[in-house]
């Protein structure tokens, strides 16, 4: 037996646009730029905890610095 998804979503698709009062396409218009601001959110959020805070950088040269008698703290 197969499965013709597009069918089934395209009658989904159709049947929530009418309980909605919309078209069906402004409808997966709606939901598709939903999907985007998520995903858009989701990298930002992923980039700004790769990326190490200002503090945690001046630590980090601070723990480099050379103290004169030849060792590096």
């Amino acid at each position: 037996m197969r499965i013709n998804l597009f069918d089934d979503v395209s009658a989904e698709l159709e049947a929530e646009a009418q309980r909605r009062g919309l078209t069906p396409l402004t409808l997966a218009r709606f939901i598709l730029s939903e999907w985007l601001l998520l995903e858009s959110a989701k990298r930002t959020q992923s980039q700004t905890n790769s990326q190490p805070s200002k503090k945690a950088q001046a630590k980090t040269k601070v723990v480099e610095e050379d103290t004169g008698d030849g060792k590096t703290e």
